[in-house]
């Protein structure tokens, strides 16, 4: 694990900095392998229990719902983090090559990753806008492959081996 050393491979932001953190942070822990962790701050009152949600995190707890929706879709126990720019360009990268990768783009602009022979479908996800922009069928016979997001800002890609597929 690419991690800050706990044992649960969190980070949480009560122990990183107190209240902060972005939807961009989330994506960046998650597709780093690690549990991205919100200590929500409350409005207007001390006591948690009665106060209201500030709505200045809504979209870090979007965020936060996203990369869990990915969480339960994906082979997570079998998807390793990757920081190597030369097996994915931005460093973002939960993959299981031949077989399943998640990539967060956290810019605008093409990345490129190594990906195995096969033929994979494909989702680009628009986490700003919270849905689905793109999907397909790509085939590719290895090597370094660029993508280009079609929207502009954060993207995250999505590719599976495609059913029907030899492994």
């Amino acid at each position: 694990m690419v991690g800050v050393g706990d044992e649960d491979f969190g980070a949480d932001t009560d122990h990183l900095w107190g209240i902060g953190g972005s939807a961009r942070w989330v994506w960046k822990c998650f597709t780093r392998g690690l549990n991205p962790i919100f200590m929500d701050p409350y409005r207007n009152s001390p006591h948690h229990a009665t106060a209201a949600l500030d709505p200045q995190w809504d979209p870090l707890r979007r965020a936060m719902g996203q990369t869990q929706v990915y969480a339960r879709r994906v082979d997570l126990a079998h998807l390793m983090p990757t920081d190597d720019s030369k097996l994915c360009s931005t460093r973002y990268c939960l993959r299981n090559p031949a077989r399943e990768y998640l990539v967060y783009q956290p810019g605008s602009g093409p990345l490129s990753l190594q990906l195995e022979p096969g033929r994979y479908r494909f989702e680009w996800f628009d986490p700003g806008q919270n849905k689905v922009a793109a999907s397909g069928l790509v085939q590719w016979r290895g090597g370094v492959r660029r993508f280009t997001p079609p929207v502009g800002g954060a993207a995250v890609l999505y590719l599976v081996v495609a059913k029907g597929t030899a492994h």
